[in-house]
């Protein structure tokens, strides 16, 4: 099971890494939360990457782990600590020394607009969505392009717009052909969402 193999390969990343290699130690940290399947292990990978990253320069690691936390946080009903995560992990990004925003920002925006969109604050789901659109566009992030499409397409079908939801579907249906057949999976799961 690849699940499982990314796990473990992980798991030995963070048994093997010295102790002082936090930035790494972050991103296997992240990445564990991501592949377990039990909630509460993979609760203890995220808050042990947070621990990590509050020891590092801010970064696409650093972000990538916030925003993996606050998703989780969302796939629980936690809404509200959801909502805290993203807007943390924001500010943090602006505290960066960099003048370009950190591309997994992207991540961020789109959990935040799922969030408002549950909220049915839908203005500001597909506002935050259409940042994230072109944050992940402009840095050619797959995944997190097909996530934001995702994400703006859930908000503009709950206000009605749905020949603009569909035409963002069609946009996910792109990106998800050219990267992975699970992003298809998530696709064609809304795509019968809505027909029914």
């Amino acid at each position: 099971d690849k699940w499982e193999i990314a796990a473990s390969a992980a798991q030995a990343a963070l048994e093997w890494l010295p102790a002082d290699e936090r930035l790494i130690r972050c991103q296997a940290a992240t990445l564990l939360g991501l592949t377990l399947n039990d909630l509460n292990s993979r609760s203890q990978a995220f808050i042990q990457a947070l621990a990590y990253a509050r020891e590092c320069s801010v970064s696409h690691v650093t972000i990538f782990a916030h925003g993996c936390w606050a998703w989780m946080l969302c796939m629980q009903g936690r809404l509200g600590e959801a909502y805290v995560a993203c807007q943390d992990a924001i500010r943090l990004a602006q505290s960066s020394s960099s003048h370009q925003q950190l591309p997994t920002l992207s991540h961020v925006y789109s959990t935040l607009s799922f969030i408002l969109c549950e909220w049915n604050d839908l203005e500001d789901a597909s506002r935050y969505s259409k940042v994230a659109v072109n944050l992940a566009r402009h840095w050619e992030q797959a995944d997190a392009l097909h996530f934001a499409l995702d994400n703006l397409g859930y908000a503009l079908f709950a206000s009605g717009d749905v020949e603009r939801a569909f035409d963002v579907l069609h946009q996910a249906w792109q990106v998800a052909r050219r990267t992975s057949t699970w992003f298809e999976q998530i696709t064609i799961s809304q795509e019968v969402e809505w027909y029914l």
